[in-house]
């Protein structure tokens, strides 16, 4: 075979074409309507363990290659109050590995009207769609690191959750985030948490700290403690699904980026400017709940595949 011929199959780029297609219909019967936004834009999340890939423009000015529709999809919703999706490629730096590509292809949706109970309906008939019946888990993110971390993320100090972190069998470049509290309960969360999710499952997490979300709406919980009002879905050991009760307030907006940039200085990364175009419209965003899926994660599932690289026509290791 000739260099730089890509070995992909004929069958898989059938499989994934059979996909895209099928994620496509499966909104577009429940009247969402495809919106196509910029890769390249002038503002990024703050999140700090979301990396993206920075564009110098021309005038000096930097972008960012998106690695999500969000932004730019808000600003749409806010001017066209009914159900919006995206599906394509978003860009997230430092993401290589067997489940992650820096370059992956996403579908993002958002629901005016809908609530967390009927999105998360959604998702799973979305996911049985096309994997087929898998019973359902729902599991609190508190009685998970519980039963197989043996922390209490709410009650534990920062000392314990360190201690308990370090006990990890974990790669060396992990370790470096011992000093870092949010970052240690990411480590067991991986190492801990998520291998011990029932692999034949659609697993529902919810119950996230108020803190783990830029744009996620929050409430306290029956205990008094803030909460993000989202949930994941995990099958087969990866994340397929994020889904939030999107924020309606851009000065909320403003302050929870300010909090981002001051944890971001403290891990040495560059600080991030707010979207000053979406917090302007945020407080006309209708309410809505909003969901985002890996569509490479998803074609692993339904072809067994052990890599991402297995159904991606092109990785950024085989380029």
């Amino acid at each position: 075979m000739p260099p730089g011929l890509p070995v992909f199959s004929r069958a898989l780029l059938e499989e994934r074409a059979r996909l895209l297609a099928g994620l496509r219909a499966f909104l577009d019967a429940r009247g969402l309507l495809e919106a196509d936004t910029p890769l390249l834009y002038p503002a990024a999340p703050a999140e700090p363990g979301l990396d993206t890939y920075a564009v110098s423009m021309p005038g000096g000015a930097t972008w960012y290659l998106q690695p999500s529709p969000e932004f730019a999809l808000k600003r749409l919703l806010a001017r066209h109050p009914a159900g919006l999706y995206q599906l394509g490629h978003v860009f997230r730096r430092g993401e290589n590995g067997r489940i992650h590509n820096g370059e992956f292809t996403m579908l993002e949706w958002y629901r005016p009207g809908l609530t967390l109970a009927g999105l998360e309906a959604e998702c799973i008939d979305l996911l049985q769609t096309f994997l087929g019946a898998r019973p359902v888990q729902r599991h609190p993110l508190r009685e998970l690191f519980l039963a197989h971390a043996n922390v209490d993320p709410d009650r534990a100090d920062a000392a314990q959750i360190r201690e308990v972190a370090a006990t990890c069998q974990a790669p060396l470049q992990d370790v470096a985030v011992l000093a870092d509290t949010a970052q240690c309960l990411d480590l067991l969360f991986e190492h801990r948490v998520r291998p011990a999710l029932d692999p034949g499952a659609i697993t529902v997490i919810h119950g996230f700290p108020a803190g783990q979300s830029e744009l996620a709406a929050t409430e306290a919980d029956a205990d008094g403690v803030p909460r993000a009002l989202r949930f994941e879905m995990f099958h087969q050991g990866m994340e397929l699904v994020n889904a939030a009760v999107e924020l309606r307030d851009g000065a909320e907006y403003r302050r929870r980026v300010g909090a981002c940039n001051a944890q971001r200085r403290e891990r040495g990364l560059p600080e991030v400017a707010v979207d000053g175009e979406l917090a302007a419209v945020l407080d006309e965003l209708p309410a809505c709940v909003g969901a985002a899926l890996g569509a490479d994660r998803l074609l692993m599932c339904r072809t067994g595949a052990r890599a991402i690289a297995e159904v991606m026509p092109f990785t950024q290791d085989h380029l």
